[in-house]
């Protein structure tokens, strides 16, 4: 049975022009090559060899040994066509890597909006949480994200309050006890929310957006500290701008390039 599993590994390798056929792969070897060039394909935007994969009998949802499957290699890449494929084809969206990155936070982090768009429209989870306890937006808001930041808050305020419309007293009064009660305010691990970060990383204007959407500014984190006062302890160049912002005043969004100079996380591996 195990000759019968690896010949069949190496004729559809050998069928993906992946491999010469006299390439010599134990059945693990067989089966992480095609998962690579399975993962590569998607990461390459490639619909077609994807399709090819699929064809040949691929788990469109198997994951590396990092735990990264085929839909958050093309979000983390920005491949629109792949993703759009993928979701088609009936990925799934929520599944998490070794450090439980989702699609949405991956395309989130890297500011990739048509495909944050995609991910919302196809229900993927706003609020599951990556190693760190962030989730989508709270790693928006810490790179600075601002048009990310903008379709995250309008997709969460949308599915909340319309999941509140069919609530009862008993729902509410759950919901008043969990973390959820303003999906803005979720905090990760360190007790910070994406106002916090973008607070302490100076996006003013994410501030103001998120400020306006009604995130709590009075949140503490697990030093005790509120987005104003993480504002007094930095040594941002445009502090008063981000406390306009607030305060819920007018702002003048600061340059571009401003934005993306206090990155402290690694984008492929948070």
């Amino acid at each position: 049975m195990k000759r019968f599993l690896i010949a069949m590994g190496m004729l559809i390798l050998q069928s993906l022009d992946v491999v010469s056929v006299r390439a010599q792969f134990s059945g693990d070897e067989i089966r992480r090559e095609i998962i690579a060039r399975w993962l590569q394909a998607a990461q390459d935007d490639d619909t077609a060899m994807l399709d090819r994969h699929l064809a040949y009998g691929i788990n469109i949802d198997v994951q590396e040994d990092d735990g990264q499957t085929a839909v958050m290699k093309a979000a983390e890449y920005g491949c629109t066509e792949a993703v759009k494929y993928l979701i088609e084809q009936g990925a799934l969206l929520d599944l998490q890597d070794w450090c439980c990155n989702t699609a949405l936070i991956k395309a989130s982090i890297n500011g990739h909006d048509d495909l944050v768009k995609l991910l919302i429209a196809a229900k993927a989870k706003l609020t599951l949480r990556n190693s760190l306890g962030g989730t989508a937006l709270i790693e928006a808001a810490v790179f600075g994200q601002t048009t990310t930041v903008r379709l995250l808050i309008s997709a969460m305020k949308a599915t909340y309050e319309a999941g509140a419309a069919y609530m009862t007293i008993d729902d509410l009064r759950e919901l008043m006890l969990s973390d959820l009660i303003n999906p803005l305010d979720i905090q990760d691990d360190s007790g910070r929310t994406a106002l916090m970060e973008a607070t302490l990383y100076g996006y003013a204007e994410i501030v103001a957006l998120l400020i306006d959407a009604g995130a709590n500014p009075l949140i503490k984190d697990c030093e005790g500290c509120t987005a104003r006062m993480l504002l007094r302890q930095s040594s941002l160049k445009n502090k008063k701008e981000v406390l306009s912002a607030l305060k819920g005043e007018a702002i003048f969004p600061a340059p571009k390039k401003r934005r993306v100079t206090h990155q402290i996380k690694s984008k492929t591996n948070i």
